[in-house]
């Protein structure tokens, strides 16, 4: 076992930084699908504080900023949906395909392989990433605050007028 190490450092670093890699993009995977949550519990929150409002407190052309932001509201929340999907990130090995693939071959050719799947879905994953990125950063950074804002202002003029 010692020998077969001394054949191989480098790719043995090289197969440890891409395991790394993986790990790392797990962790942005899980981060991402984390605030995914939360702003989609706040996009509930929105829709709730403006259903309270009174449709009284529209005039004609509030209604039609009701619709922009009900457009804009709905945006955002396609773009936090679409950015949880897909759920599952892509970590190789698959234990039940390495046993039928390389149980035969060499260390080397093994690990190469692997390698080489790993890079694979390094590559695939960081397109899903970036992604996921977009889409939460067009939810956050310009729906929910538009969104939150209408809705915080429609309150604001249900208390002012009333109950008339």
């Amino acid at each position: 076992m010692h020998e077969t190490q001394k054949r191989f450092p480098s790719l043995d670093v090289i197969f440890e930084l891409a395991k790394e890699k993986l790990h790392f993009q797990s962790e942005q995977w899980n981060a991402i699908d984390s605030k995914n949550a939360i702003v989609l519990a706040v996009y509930g929150i929105v829709l709730a504080i403006f259903l309270n409002v009174d449709a009284r407190c529209f005039s004609v052309c509030q209604k039609h900023a009701f619709l922009v932001w009900l457009a804009i509201t709905t945006l955002g929340m396609a773009c936090s949906i679409i950015s949880i999907r897909p759920r599952d990130i892509d970590i190789p090995p698959k234990i039940s395909k390495l046993s039928e693939k390389y149980l035969e071959k060499d260390e080397y050719d093994t690990k190469n392989s692997l390698l080489s799947t790993i890079e694979e879905s390094i590559e695939k994953n960081d397109k899903i990433i970036n992604r996921k990125t977009r889409y939460l950063s067009i939810s956050v950074n310009f729906c929910l605050p538009v969104s939150l804002g209408v809705s915080v202002i429609s309150v604001l003029f249900k208390i002012i007028l009333g109950d008339e």
